[in-house]
């Protein structure tokens, strides 16, 4: 019989399943038994993906047909391609589903097509009057006056973490100009802690707000991104964080899809060392190389970063290509200046990255990872 051990154990089985969101066997469970299916069924609903509109359609149905399932989706994923011959009442019913989810919502996920990114934000009108539990959004809408609204929002009220690939048009930078054409008030999105975005929009989302986490995102267009000056960035920007430390991870991106200088990430490190002296994690720094900028201007600000643990060197622009032997030798000057730094990261490619960890035993760096991915925020 199903029902021969108490609920709690079926229910920690069910637990265990997930969090790799396993649907085959959490289906099976909840046909087994009306037992089994009250327990399983909140957990096989909580994360939706939905890739088309024939699927989003489908699941409709299910949610006028069953009310009761869309307060269990905490996760929703949506993806929408030119393979999906999108109709125009697609977005009209991603909207109808994320006003029956918005109670519950927890994740949101929104991927299309360039040429569709437009619809996402006033998608987000559907969110307006939620109860404030969406923490964490990600999704590559323009910044405009929509987008804008949804972050005064009530259904902003609890978001800690957005994320955003592109800011087309909209918002324009000059070298000492923050985004004129947008303003957001200070009591919007109250929690935000996280944002990875263009230059503009964290130049916009900051100030005010309790963010600790910053990484600049590009999207896939080739026009380069305008940046504002280091000296607006760092000093008029990331300053104004309210969080109780300020900033403290920082990560710059992949600055060849930017115009700036090519000492633009040194004068940012400069100016942290300055504003931000709790960072804790700088990322995609530019090793200085050309003749005419001393090596100093990366050792110089790590003795008023006394917190800094962790720091990111791009070196793929040195000629010749450098080997770990001189990889090791930098990380044992840089802590030199900063006995606090424990991971050195240098970046030669995408996927062709040395990151080198101090070693209490040893009284050395280690190398303990060649390739792949890093940890986030350097683990900060």
């Amino acid at each position: 019989m199903p029902d021969v051990l108490p609920a709690e154990i079926y229910r920690r089985i069910v637990e265990h399943l997930y969090p790799v969101h396993d649907t085959k066997h959490l289906a099976a469970i909840a046909r087994s038994s009306r037992l089994l299916h009250n327990i399983a069924e909140p957990y096989l609903y909580s994360m939706l993906y939905l890739v088309g509109p024939r699927h989003l359609q489908d699941m409709l149905k299910n949610y006028v047909d069953r009310p009761l399932l869309s307060t269990f989706i905490h996760h929703l994923y949506i993806r929408a391609t030119d393979r999906d011959r999108i109709p125009p009442s697609y977005w009209t019913d991603v909207s109808e589903l994320l006003k029956r989810c918005a109670a519950s919502l927890e994740l949101l996920v929104i991927m299309a097509a360039d040429h569709e990114a437009c619809y996402f934000s006033w998608v987000l009108r559907s969110l307006h009057g939620a109860t404030g539990n969406l923490t964490i959004l990600r999704v590559p809408f323009g910044w405009d006056t929509e987008a804008t609204a949804y972050l005064e929002s009530p259904g902003a009220r609890g978001l800690s973490r957005i994320e955003t690939a592109d800011i087309p048009g909209g918002v324009s930078l000059t070298p000492n100009q923050v985004p004129g054409t947008l303003t957001l008030r200070n009591d919007a999105a109250p929690h935000l802690t996280v944002i990875e975005a263009p230059p503009s929009a964290v130049c916009l989302l900051v100030p005010g707000r309790p963010v600790t986490h910053v990484r600049f995102k590009f999207g896939l267009s080739t026009t380069l991104h305008s940046f504002p000056s280091a000296s607006h960035l760092v000093g008029r920007c990331l300053v104004r964080s309210t969080a109780a430390k300020g900033l403290l991870a920082f990560d710059m991106g992949d600055l060849t899809h930017a115009q700036h200088s090519e000492t633009y990430s040194l004068d940012v490190m400069e100016l942290s060392a300055r504003f931000l002296p709790n960072l804790k994690y700088i990322g995609a720094v530019n090793f200085p190389f050309a003749k005419d900028v001393p090596v100093t201007r990366l050792y110089q600000p790590l003795l008023r970063l006394t917190e800094l643990e962790n720091i990111e060197l791009v070196i793929s622009h040195l000629h010749p290509p450098v080997d770990p032997y001189w990889e090791l030798s930098t990380c044992c000057d840089l802590r030199v200046y900063s006995h606090a730094l424990r991971d050195i990261t240098f970046l030669k490619g995408n996927y062709d990255r040395h990151r080198w960890v101090w070693s209490d035993e040893e009284e050395d760096f280690v190398m303990i990872a060649q390739m792949g991915t890093l940890p986030d925020w350097g683990g900060v």
